[in-house]
């Protein structure tokens, strides 16, 4: 597929979560395509870049394990985290996890995340984020060699960002442990309980 960006000239009314619009107020950002469709926005500086899909996720309670009143959660999906290779083992990743629960606390939507490493094809080395995200959509990935052993690290930087993992009987793709879910302080009574049933 041919790569175009479309940076900072998004129309960001196209996208439903608070929670993407609320970092692309004051982040540099990527559309390809039309900015509603499933690959979503990029985010990215000369270190690293982050994409959420444009459609999100609807979550629902696992009745089996609640009795309290509950609700479907809306939740922004963060689909991605790459950081190129002279900068990693800085804490980079750490801090955009923050940066994320942030911004779901100051808008009050939660988030989703698999924890599911990646290489870009034929990629040895990458001058800055920027680069990295262009080879990332015109080269395509591919799962690492220890991908089972990443996919455990990156779930323990999800847990120590605040996130908890999840029940999601209907992916077949992934496994359970890569499943994890933000809720933010000031999210309803309901969805928080939707979110503990889920809980693994």
């Amino acid at each position: 597929m041919g790569v175009s960006f479309v940076t900072n000239d998004v129309d960001l009314e196209d996208y439903g979560s608070e929670l993407v619009k609320h970092i692309a107020g004051y982040r540099r950002h990527t559309s390809f395509g039309e900015a509603d469709d499933e690959l979503g926005l990029y985010f990215h500086d000369r270190k690293s870049f982050f994409h959420f899909d444009g459609l999100g996720i609807a979550l629902y309670p696992d009745l089996e394990k609640t009795d309290k009143e509950v609700e479907a959660i809306y939740c922004s999906c963060l689909r991605s985290v790459y950081v190129i290779q002279m900068f990693r083992k800085s804490g980079i990743q750490q801090q955009i996890l923050k940066e994320v629960v942030d911004a779901s606390e100051a808008t009050g939507e939660p988030f989703y995340a698999v924890a599911s490493p990646f290489v870009i094809k034929r990629s040895r080395y990458e001058t800055s984020g920027e680069d990295a995200l262009y080879k990332f959509m015109s080269q395509g990935i591919e799962n690492p060699k220890e991908y089972d052993a990443l996919a455990k690290v990156q779930s323990k930087r999800f847990e120590a960002a605040g996130m908890f993992n999840i029940t999601l009987p209907y992916y077949e793709l992934t496994k359970p442990f890569q499943h994890w879910l933000y809720i933010p302080s000031n999210c309803s009574e309901k969805e928080k309980e939707t979110g503990n049933s889920l809980r693994r």
